[in-house]
């Protein structure tokens, strides 16, 4: 069996950008343009499953906490930031969807 697309899962949402942190999963930060907020999405590529990590961001120099208070995510200068406040780890995406790295800070 073929791995899915990932636009098979973006329905009404725009695809911003995309990594993978490993073989099944993938986090999507999708724009809800109609809403003007931002989401983060966790997304077994296997199943199907989703599930929302952070909703709500605001369009514009924005921020959300992860439901479980790990993740926080905000946006500034056309790109989205994510931050793991357990180790402290920063992703840096640029809307274009380029493939990132996780960087100490």
């Amino acid at each position: 069996t073929g791995e899915r697309k990932l636009t098979d899962y973006t329905g009404p949402l725009r695809l911003n950008a995309h990594w993978r942190t490993n073989s099944k999963i993938t986090i999507l930060a999708q724009d809800r343009a109609w809403s003007k907020t931002r989401d983060l999405i966790s997304l077994n590529v296997d199943s199907g499953r989703r599930e929302t990590l952070a909703s709500g961001m605001p369009w514009q120099d924005g921020y959300a906490w992860s439901k479980d208070g790990r993740f926080l995510v905000f946006s500034r200068d056309r790109r989205l930031e994510l931050m793991d406040l357990n180790d402290k780890r920063v992703l840096v995406l640029n809307i274009d969807g380029r493939w990132p790295a996780w960087a100490s800070r």
